[in-house]
């Protein structure tokens, strides 16, 4: 695509010779010659001193070299990619996107994971709500979708993978809680309740719970709108209420001074489904992320995979 004439005046500059150059041309001498001509009387200025036994550049063509060779070499980079859309070679890039509670569990378990297993992989990664990541998935401008939830339209989709992700509490350590390492719900149930998000969907799943079917759950307290884990934290530390959180997100958080982590009994977990439109292909490196998901279970013991089947 780029000018003939460009090329061959970036090939007779870079060898020197009009001979050696019609020969890496596969043209002839007089060819080259005439083309160079060409080129010059184009836009009226002289590009190559001529000797016998090769040429020069004038420093006009000095100048004219300097963004002949950063196009030619960009047009035969180009050429060489665009060869491997043709042979099907496709570049090595995965689209991925979570829900914000299950955003943790994606970077820090399996992309960071899944990337030191895959040096030359990029990898595109998104936070959206549950019906973008839908659409996404629908419209084939997303790979897999991990979501903390079961699908509610699981026909339409497959669920690759699940997880159980537990959920522990957050208190301040000067909290009336702090002083035991386990916690029921019913104890929960007169303190504020922190979340990121009025549409956090771990506090609806949570309240939707039978662990959480209480006469006074109605009446809990939430305290919404936060927005990121770090705020969420913060606001627990200043002792304005408590937060439940997954192990995945807590477990960047276990240093966290001026809080006590504490566990739910009876347990209770949130789930993570990792979710693929049926369009969209097995193999590859979608593959190779499913196969590295399957057995992500030992990058942690805090988490314990399970299959499932749609």
């Amino acid at each position: 695509m780029t000018d003939r004439r460009l090329q061959i005046f970036y090939t007779v500059a870079r060898t020197g010779n009009i001979t050696r150059a019609a020969h890496i041309l596969n043209m002839t001498q007089p060819a080259v010659s005439s083309q160079i001509q060409r080129f010059e009387h184009y836009y009226g200025v002289q590009l190559l001193h001529r000797h016998t036994d090769g040429v020069s550049l004038t420093d006009i063509g000095n100048e004219v070299y300097y963004y002949a060779s950063s196009i030619c070499v960009l047009q035969e980079a180009m050429d060489r990619r665009l060869k491997t859309f043709r042979d099907g070679d496709y570049p090595a890039a995965l689209r991925l996107a979570a829900t914000p509670g299950a955003s943790d569990f994606l970077m820090h378990i399996l992309v960071k994971g899944f990337c030191a297993e895959h040096l030359d992989v990029n990898v595109e990664v998104n936070v959206e709500d549950y019906e973008r990541i839908i659409h996404l998935l629908g419209t084939r401008r997303l790979d897999l979708g991990l979501l903390e939830s079961t699908l509610h339209r699981s026909s339409e989709y497959t669920i690759e993978r699940s997880w159980q992700d537990p959920l522990v509490v957050f208190v301040a350590e000067d909290h009336p809680l702090s002083q035991s390492s386990t916690v029921s719900v019913e104890e929960l149930l007169p303190f504020p309740l922190i979340c990121r998000d009025e549409g956090d969907y771990l506090h609806d799943q949570l309240l939707g719970h039978s662990h959480w079917n209480h006469p006074a759950a109605p009446h809990l307290r939430i305290r919404s709108n936060f927005g990121s884990l770090d705020a969420v934290i913060d606001a627990v530390r200043l002792n304005m209420g408590i937060a439940v959180l997954p192990m995945t997100a807590v477990q960047r958080m276990a240093k966290a001074s001026g809080c006590k982590q504490l566990d739910l009994t009876p347990g209770c977990s949130q789930t993570l489904s990792l979710v693929r439109h049926p369009s969209r292909p097995e193999q590859g490196l979608v593959g190779d992320l499913l196969t590295f998901a399957s057995d992500v279970h030992s990058l942690s013991g805090a988490y314990n995979p399970m299959t499932t089947t749609d």
